[in-house]
């Protein structure tokens, strides 16, 4: 339906612009709310501010910063008078101990510095009588009344220095009241300018969300309606089958890729022989038949062919691993079953009888006695009966024509077979067959 579509997206755009604005409304109002108890509660600090500055000012008696320093410059002149009185108590001092010095050496004839000076007699008291005139004109009497003006100078500038470190404490104390109430009303005046500020800052922000509030718009506009569709938008098959193409090819390289990083076999000679440290004798391909006696008459029939001319090259690979002394014995085994182990020995044998090579074929594996499958005979003695003493190796052989060889079967056990081979019968007959034979070929058992 293009035309009921074309109506919805119209609609949702309108929609859209709507509660754009809807959602601006709330968002002011909200902003409006919280500025305006922001304001009251800033309102409310301002006054309380306001009248604690006003409280402190009227408790308390405080001068204004010029008159503090007026006080502090008068400090400093009250303290250099009192040092320099200081200085002159030190110097009166000194000169009154040089008088009485003076006074304590002279003899009644001494001349004297102070004999100008005349009045009352300083050495009496308040009850005793002045001396006479004669006695009072004495050089000794006259350096007596010197002291008693300097005693009379020194008490007078003690008075005035005490008087000067008194006026210096009232000063000092006046000052440090003074600079303390001026710190406090300072923090306190600028505290109500601050509270001050801050609730102008709100109450302007208030008034403008305000105003705003009567002008807002939504961020956007319908700017035409919806036009009716000429085709479906979705789904777009092109487009899902490129990307579908796309997304299978990077899979399926993913997983080759990962299957061959996780693939840990050898494919090549080369591989094999790196990995492993020995060297590779040849490469036998895969078979493909449902029997062994089959893989044995395909080779046969089959001398051309990639299998036949494998075993050819892993018989010649054997017979030049020592050029002066090829091997007689070989011994053919297999990490684990199903690798063609019996089938290799059995194509060796035809192989090396192909060659006018006489060969002993040993069945070794005597648990699993597979050569029955190739060659579809047993004897009811073999291999076990021969090491064990109980027939002749000649009584227990069987000749196939097809293979071109002598075949030794194993038998069913009757002791230990680990024992067996591991005894020195097993390696006399080892030695026996191979002064016989060319060839002594050994199917064991997985290795």
């Amino acid at each position: 339906f293009p035309e009921t579509s074309a109506m919805l997206a119209t609609a949702w755009a309108e929609a859209y612009v709507q509660d754009q604005r809807d959602v601006k409304i709330d968002e002011t109002q909200r902003t409006t709310g919280w500025l305006g108890d922001q304001a009251g509660l800033l309102k409310t600090q301002l006054e309380a501010s306001e009248e604690e500055l006003s409280r402190f000012s009227a408790n308390t008696n405080l001068i204004n910063p010029e008159t503090l320093d007026i006080l502090n410059q008068q400090l400093k002149l009250t303290r250099d008078r009192l040092e320099r009185e200081e200085q002159t108590t030190e110097e009166l001092r000194s000169e009154l101990a040089e008088l009485k010095a003076s006074l304590e050496n002279q003899t009644p004839d001494t001349p004297t510095r102070n004999s100008t000076i005349g009045g009352f007699d300083p050495l009496a008291g308040p009850d005793v009588e002045p001396l006479p005139p004669s006695l009072r004109e004495a050089p000794r009497f006259q350096t007596a009344r010197s002291t008693v003006d300097l005693q009379r100078e020194l008490r007078a500038s003690v008075q005035r220095q005490a008087a000067l470190a008194q006026a210096i404490e009232e000063l000092e104390m006046r000052v440090a009241v003074q600079s303390a109430e001026l710190v406090k009303f300072d923090q306190m005046a600028r505290e109500v300018e601050a509270n001050r500020v801050i609730y102008e800052f709100f109450l302007t922000k208030l008034r403008e969300v305000s105003i705003q509030s009567e002008t807002l718009q939504a961020d956007s506009r319908v700017l035409s309606a919806a036009t009716l569709p000429e085709m479906p938008v979705s789904p777009r098959k092109s487009r899902t089958l490129a990307l579908a193409v796309i997304l299978g090819t990077m899979i399926g390289v993913g997983i080759v890729l990962a299957m061959e990083y996780l693939n840990k076999r050898f494919r090549t000679a080369d591989e094999l022989a790196e990995g492993t440290g020995h060297l590779v004798m040849g490469i036998i391909p895969e078979i493909t038949k449902p029997t062994r006696g089959e893989i044995l008459a395909y080779v046969k029939d089959n001398p051309l062919s990639r299998t036949a001319e494998a075993f050819r090259n892993l018989r010649t690979s054997l017979m030049l691993s020592n050029v002066d002394k090829p091997p007689k014995v070989i011994m053919v085994t297999s990490s684990t079953a199903g690798e063609g182990k019996s089938t290799v020995t059995v194509a060796l044998a035809t192989s090396f009888a192909g060659m006018g090579k006489k060969v002993l074929l040993v069945e070794c594996d005597i648990r699993r006695q597979t050569f029955t499958e190739f060659f579809g005979k047993q004897r009811e003695q073999g291999l076990i009966s021969v090491l064990a003493g109980q027939a002749e190796i000649h009584d227990c052989l069987y000749h196939d024509d097809d293979v071109g060889c002598d075949i030794l079967f194993a038998d069913t056990p009757t002791v230990n077979s680990v024992d067996l081979f591991s005894s020195d019968k097993f390696t006399e007959f080892l030695h026996d067959a191979a002064e016989e034979y060319d060839i002594v070929l050994l199917d064991t058992p997985l290795s």
